[in-house]
């Protein structure tokens, strides 16, 4: 869901205050948690089909940071017959992505850009990027040596270390290591998202006062499980429930091995959900409190006419849809939707179905500043399509496939994309159950997929084979496909049973991995 709202001419370089929440679902009600930031929304554009590339945080960060898809990043490297351990990595990737330092990753982010060609002030207050890639970055290289480095392209850094913490936090600031255990603190008590939110504000201010456009980028762990409330939210939303939809508990024998093994929800595990999604509205608030502060800060500055607010998330969540824990990683519309919220100058209100996704956000912040795609001085190819002219009004309707056969439908030409791409790979070997006995995650739980959108289709197609045997996807034994038209909660798999029509199924898998194999402007 991306909401914008723009209205004068910008003049000067804009500035770009950035949110990022982790988990933060659009299917499931978490806006509820953020009052706010919905009105904030209400006067921007709603971007309806906005996507995860990756279900699950780091390769979604990482692909954030880049622009390129999962597939362009990952650790080539990778050591299938190495990796029999329940978590499945190797010797310095993150989620199977080259994240960091020494691999040259951090050269390619959009913050590089940003500071050195469009002379911006870069903060970033928050989760990075997870353990795998942030051993140069928060005093824990492997061999035991103390390193608190500053991510490249950032003035201005306050990093969790970990990244997993709510309270007492510790942070690598600007190349220091500090730890909040003050629940009496200045900049906000000892409570996370308080204090990033605070050392954020502080950033915006600085570069208000000296005339400098600013992109800050704040990432708060909420409303990633466990969700820990701030004391003064906890006792908040007493009466809401997570919702019981139509997937809900739901048995599903036809879907892959991971779904199709899962326990029934019981009513214990149904009150602990409850809870979780209690609390996940509640740490919320505090990120709704951050956008506030700052758009209270922006106003007495008089610069909220040259000022974009965005809200996104890495991913989405699924709470007990077909009998899933609460999690990520799965090929569903609850984990792969995800809000996205877009407020600023030049942009009449209204909504788009522009089909949408992470990747395309780098390309965005750079053309709002300055560089537009094909600028000679970015030397780093991206993935992901600049939404500038389409946020600015100039958006193509989706062409209408209506007539033509599977296969043209699929390809045919079009001002935007109707095909968005999926990637996950297995983090763990089959040993990711939660308390309850559910299922997170196993190694045959790796999926190349199409989320296919134009005017006449609306299907999900996925491919999936295991992470320590088909690295490269050569063998893919078993696939899922929906058509959301007709089956909108995805309950029944066409590739079961007789299976989907050959034509079909040969289109899309055709589509796929054309796809799959993009780099740079072939993505587009």
């Amino acid at each position: 869901m991306l909401m914008l709202c723009l209205s004068a001419t910008v003049a000067a370089p804009p500035n770009i205050f950035f949110m990022l929440t982790d988990d933060q679902d659009t299917m499931l009600g978490s806006m509820e948690g953020m009052p706010f930031t919905r009105e904030l929304g209400r006067s921007g554009v709603n971007l309806t089909n906005f996507f995860a590339h990756t279900p699950v945080c780091c390769p979604s960060r990482s692909e954030l940071l880049t622009g390129r898809y999962f597939h362009n990043i990952r650790d080539a490297s990778y050591n299938t017959s190495a990796n029999t351990s329940a978590e499945v990595h190797s010797g310095d990737d993150c989620m199977h992505v080259n994240a960091t330092m020494n691999h040259g990753f951090e050269t390619m982010t959009f913050a590089n850009a940003l500071r050195d060609l469009a002379h911006y002030r870069t903060g970033m207050f928050g989760k990075y990027l997870n353990q795998g890639g942030m051993r140069h970055i928060c005093g824990n290289d492997p061999k035991g040596h103390q390193q608190w480095n500053v991510p490249v392209g950032w003035d201005d850094y306050m990093g969790a270390c970990p990244d997993t913490c709510y309270v007492n936090c510790t942070y690598n600031i600007n190349g220091t290591g500090k730890t909040f255990d003050n629940p009496d603190h200045k900049r906000g008590s000892n409570y996370g998202t308080s204090l990033i939110g605070n050392a954020s504000l502080a950033f915006v201010e600085a570069a208000l006062q000296a005339g400098e456009p600013f992109f800050a980028y704040v990432a708060s762990h909420a409303p990633h499980g466990p969700a820990t409330p701030a004391p003064w939210y906890e006792n908040l939303y007493p009466d809401s429930y997570a919702p019981r939809t139509a997937a809900y508990d739901v048995y599903s024998p036809d879907k892959h091995w991971v779904v199709a093994t899962q326990p029934k929800i019981t009513d214990k595990f149904a009150q602990k959900q409850d809870s979780f999604f209690r609390d996940r509205l509640r740490s919320l608030r505090s990120v709704d409190d951050i956008i506030h502060d700052a758009h209270s800060l922006i106003d007495t500055y008089s610069a909220l006419n040259n000022t974009y607010f965005v809200l996104t998330g890495d991913h989405g969540l699924h709470m007990g849809q077909y009998r899933l824990g609460y999690c990520k990683r799965q090929p569903y519309e609850y984990d792969l939707r995800v809000p996205m919220l877009f407020v600023g100058p030049s942009i009449v209100p209204g909504t788009l179905a522009l089909v949408a996704g992470i990747p395309d956000l780098a390309p965005t912040f750079l053309e709002l500043a300055g560089l537009p795609e094909g600028d000679p001085r970015l030397s780093s190819p991206m993935d992901g399509r600049s939404l500038v002219s389409q946020l600015l009004g100039r958006s193509p309707e989706r062409a209408s496939s209506r007539g033509l056969t599977i296969a043209a439908a699929l390809s045919q030409q079009s001002p935007w994309r109707t095909s968005y791409l999926i990637e996950y790979y297995a983090t763990t070997n089959g040993l990711g159950h939660d308390e309850d006995g559910h299922l997170e995650d196993s190694n045959n739980n790796t999926f190349i997929g199409l989320r296919v959108l134009n005017a006449s289709l609306d299907l999900a197609y996925f491919e999936f084979t295991d992470v320590n045997t088909d690295y490269a996807f050569e063998h893919a034994h078993f696939c899922e496909l929906y058509n959301l038209t007709a089956d909108p909660h995805q309950l029944v798999n066409m590739c079961s049973g007789a299976g989907p029509p050959p034509q079909l199924q040969a289109a899309l898998r055709a589509q796929l991995y054309r796809e799959w194999s993009c780099r740079g402007s072939s993505c587009q």
